[in-house]
Formats: C-alpha cells, structure tokens, sequence
C-alpha cells in the first residue's frame, strides 16, 4: 500500500510510463536522480506543509460565529503574518533559485517533479500570498 502523493506518482510513472519521458530513475545519472526524488518529496513535504497551513488558517475564520469571527481573524492572520508567510516566501525563493534559468527543475527536461511542483505554483491563483 502506498500513502504518499510522491511515491504513488513515482510507482505510476515507473509502471506505466515511458522511460525516458516522466521518471528520472532510468533516464538521468545517479546524482540527477537523487535531485529527482529530493523536489518530488520536499514539495509534498516541506512546501505542503507551509501552503495547507495557510489555506486552513484563511478558511478558519468563517467557521466562527459572528460574535467570535473577529478573534479568529486576528489570530489567525497574526499567525499568517508572523510565520506563515516568512516560510512561504522562504519556500517560494528556494525554488526559484533552484529553477534558475532553466525551464524544469531535473536534468533540463520534463519529468513528474514538475508535474508534482505545479500544485504548490499554482496555489495561489486561489489566494493571494499577502494577507489583507
């Protein structure tokens, strides 16, 4: 049984998709495949880890009543401001740094870390990283 995003996505690609398209395993040398499963696994990790916490934080303020929804918001955003969003932009510049000027992330080509890495990019079409 597989749990994790990262490792069901690998299992897929490994069984089912063409070698030299998706899966670093048996396309790239030993050190690009290990930059494979570091973005694969970091995004669903660490990147995760800070994007949930701020979607969850955002939507918690609506759960409360009308009497108590004004301390949620403060609580709530005094978190997103102190700690949330340091560490998503954190998050955010590491991977820009790592993309440079290149247009994927492994080995100059497309493979599943870009394809894992997409949802924490996209992310913020659906809220904005600064906190009104």
């Amino acid at each position: 049984t597989l749990a994790e995003s990262g490792a069901i996505f690998d299992t897929l690609v490994d069984l089912y998709g063409s070698p030299s398209t998706l899966s670093a395993s048996a396309t790239f040398a030993p050190l690009v495949a290990h930059k494979y499963r570091f973005w694969s696994h970091w995004v669903e990790g660490t990147a995760m880890y800070h994007l949930v916490f701020f979607l969850i934080l955002v939507r918690s303020p609506y759960k409360f009543g009308f009497a108590t929804a004004w301390m949620a918001r403060f609580v709530c955003g005094a978190i997103i401001s102190a700690f949330i969003l340091p560490n998503l932009k954190k998050t955010f510049s590491f991977m820009e740094e790592e993309l440079g000027d290149n247009e994927y992330f492994v080995g100059g080509q497309f493979t599943a870390c870009d394809i894992l890495v997409r949802p924490s990019l996209s992310f913020f079409a659906l809220e904005p990283l600064e906190q009104s």
